[in-house]
């Protein structure tokens, strides 16, 4: 269950008083080392510039030199007589340290995304980066792992901190990893990793224009070309669209329903992205609803403004307007701790002597993971898996659980979180998850087709979910964290609820709606974010989204404009976002992603469940590099050493295909029908691997 992501929210300075004839053991001003141990082979450097202005405040900024990130601004910085403290809001990062007058160091614990890590500063400077001639521009490969084929886009530049580079992962979703070092011998050049423990040593080839060799990490050594872009063209793969807060252009209208139904139509049979996708817009004409696609490849009848689609964490906005609601009748309070409404003696972790809030878990700030741990151990085709019965098991995870942070300082998605808030205002009501959305929210609003389980009468009005393959998946079974995303809904039900955010219609909840949305909180390290709902700076736009596994989701609504924007599509989250960028582009004219098609061509044969068991185990591809092959149901998985678990799917007794990139596993069978091994098919090579214990 996804949430947009915007940029990071203004830092301010923080300045800390000295008491009068105070002396400090150390000024702070001036340059700082160190170096972040994050396991034994993976480490960072870090440098601190720190000076103090004409008036006296201190100023500075941040390097994380193996990471590629230079002159980030430091914010709340706080002084005291043997004490530093400040953060780095561009990434998620805290410092509190003490003066250790022996080492002369700043020695403390330095907090990075919500994980602590010891740090020990230095006073010093770092060797500067060579600059390394011949290597600037765009450089785009492909690296086949494990089945699957992951694009990279290396970015490199020459400028004041010599040559530096960084990296983009595009299918794993991950942009902006840090090139530590860049060594060039003639011809030869290598790429040091430290961020991943990586290393890509190639030779300059066809005229400068291709780096070809060998991306080594974890044991394993991999082919790798990369190919140089002319001057000043783009990387074909930059950051996929998210949801974003551009001033519509003063002549912007919505789209009609012809080019609406083309988005889509590209979409679902261009880009294979779902099958069935609807739009509901509303604004100064009305409501109007447009479709596109099939509910399944089993019905071909088309969606409607009716059709009923999962819609994740568009439920967390439902969950923090009910807690506006309360907060509106004086039920409860913004600043209440959650453990208020929880059973005596269930333990809600804190930290700094501070507790967990209401506030925090509604807007993302708690410090709770995203997910519970064994999420996927049960079943993996349905991860959520014993999170179905009881409040026990939340309860019991709770316990487990050691925050790295203070509450109400730094934005992380939680659906632990926002599960928790949605079962402590549920007890403080006296009703279930579901009975109090349909008493606060449903019924009132008249969303008849809007329930955590579905009627008999929605069911047959539902899509079918599709995984990343198209492939039927499981409906999400949240139990006890329904509050972060269990909700079915229509489009049409997504309008009744937009015409109250905007007063097109009088609605008993007008008022906490306007509470909801007012109640903004800025953290560190994230987008400024209401009550569950993501609100502009400019206040221009009010945004969420949503996905599950068989479904993406986006709604969002201008205010100002009187314009609102529900995208439902029945692909899950295991791919590209499909829905927000339209959404977007509907209530603001911002460009709509260029999504690639998946692989979608081969076609399956059914094994019985004692074929598949019979492959079930380990296969060792290199040192530290195994292949893992799991099974759910008479579905095959394969798993990477560092990766994700794939589908993997029978062509014959032996072979197996994958349907995310063109490669295949044959199992190697021997005497006394025994499974010895198998060999990866990808990019012409064959890889053999032994099954090991």
């Amino acid at each position: 269950m996804t949430k947009i992501l915007f940029a990071l929210a203004a830092a301010v300075l923080i300045l800390a008083i000295l008491p009068p004839g105070a002396a400090m053991a150390a000024d702070p001003a001036g340059d700082w080392t160190g170096v972040v141990t994050v396991t034994p082979t993976v480490s960072y450097r870090l440098a601190i510039h720190i000076h103090r202005g004409a008036d006296g405040a201190y100023a500075g900024t941040y390097d994380s030199l193996d990471r590629a990130i230079y002159d980030a601004p430091l914010a709340d910085i706080t002084v005291n007589v043997d004490s530093l403290s400040f953060t780095v809001p561009s990434v998620m990062g805290r410092l509190q340290a003490k003066w250790d007058q022996a080492s002369r160091q700043w020695t403390g614990e330095w907090g990075l995304g919500g994980k602590p890590y010891q740090l020990s500063l230095a006073r010093g400077v770092f060797p500067p980066n060579p600059s390394v001639p011949g290597l600037d521009g765009e450089w785009d490969g492909v690296l086949g792992v494990g089945g699957t084929n992951l694009r990279l886009a290396f970015h490199i530049k020459t400028g004041a901190h010599g040559t530096v580079a960084t990296f983009d992962s595009v299918d794993q979703g991950a942009y902006g990893g840090g090139v530590s070092s860049i060594a060039r011998d003639g011809d030869h050049v290598r790429f040091e990793m430290k961020q991943i423990g990586a290393s890509f040593d190639a030779d300059l080839t066809d005229g400068g224009q291709t780096l070809a060799g060998q991306f080594a990490q974890g044991g394993a050594s991999l082919v790798l070309s990369l190919k140089r872009l002319p001057p000043g063209v783009a990387s074909p793969w930059p950051m996929g669209t998210k949801p974003s807060t551009p001033a519509p252009p003063a002549n912007w209208t919505t789209p009609s329903d012809a080019d609406i139904h083309a988005l889509l139509a590209k979409r679902i049979d261009a880009g294979y992205r779902g099958v069935g996708m609807v739009v509901g817009v509303i604004d100064a004409s009305g409501r109007r609803i447009v479709a596109y696609g099939v509910r399944s490849a089993d019905d071909p009848k088309p969606p409607d403004g009716d059709s009923v689609f999962e819609i994740g964490s568009i439920t967390k906005a439902f969950t923090g307007l009910i807690l506006a609601d309360m907060i509106d009748k004086g039920e409860v309070k913004l600043d209440d701790p959650v453990a208020k409404f929880l059973p005596a003696g269930v333990t809600v972790p804190g930290h700094g002597g501070k507790p967990i809030t209401l506030a925090d878990l509604a807007t993302n700030t708690s410090g709770l993971p995203d997910n519970p741990g064994d999420v996927g151990a049960i079943k993996p085709a349905d991860p959520y898996a014993g999170y179905q019965a009881s409040a026990a098991q939340l309860f019991a995870l709770l316990k487990q659980i050691e925050l790295s942070r203070d509450p109400g300082v730094v934005q992380s998605h939680s659906n632990i979180g926002v599960g928790l808030l949605g079962l402590a205002l549920a007890r403080r009501a006296g009703q279930s998850y579901a009975a109090l959305v349909e008493t606060r929210i449903t019924g009132p609003l008249g969303m008849t087709s809007t329930a955590v389980t579905p009627t008999a009468d929605m069911r047959a009005r539902r899509l079918t979910g599709l995984g990343p393959y198209l492939r039927p998946v499981p409906d999400i079974m949240l139990g006890d964290l329904a509050g972060a995303g269990a909700l079915n809904s229509t489009a049409n039900d997504m309008l009744d609820f937009l015409a109250a955010e905007l007063g097109v219609v009088a609605s008993p909840l007008r008022q906490a709606m306007a509470t909801q949305i007012s109640a903004v909180r800025r953290p560190m390290g994230g987008q400024d974010m209401a009550l569950e709902m993501v609100v502009s700076k400019a206040g221009d736009l009010v945004l969420t989204n949503g996905g599950t596994f068989g479904f993406q989701s986006f709604m969002g609504f201008d205010p100002k404009r009187g314009v609102g924007v529900v995208v439902l599509a029945n692909v899950g989250q295991g791919g590209p976002r499909v829905t927000d960028d339209i959404g977007v582009h509907i209530l603001t004219g911002a460009a709509v992603a260029s999504l690639p098609a998946p692989s979608l061509a081969k076609t399956a044969i059914t094994l019985p469940p004692a074929t598949l068991e019979h492959y079930v185990g380990r296969y060792q591809l290199a040192p530290q590099v195994y292949l893992t092959i799991t099974r759910a149901d008479d579905s095959l998985y394969a798993q990477l050493t560092g990766q994700g678990a794939y589908e993997i799917f029978p062509e014959s007794a032996k072979v197996f295909f994958y349907k995310i990139a063109d490669a295949r596993l044959s199992f190697v069978v021997g005497a006394g029908d025994q499974v010895t091994g198998l060999v990866l098919h990808q990019n012409g090579r064959d890889l053999s691997a032994t099954r090991v214990p």
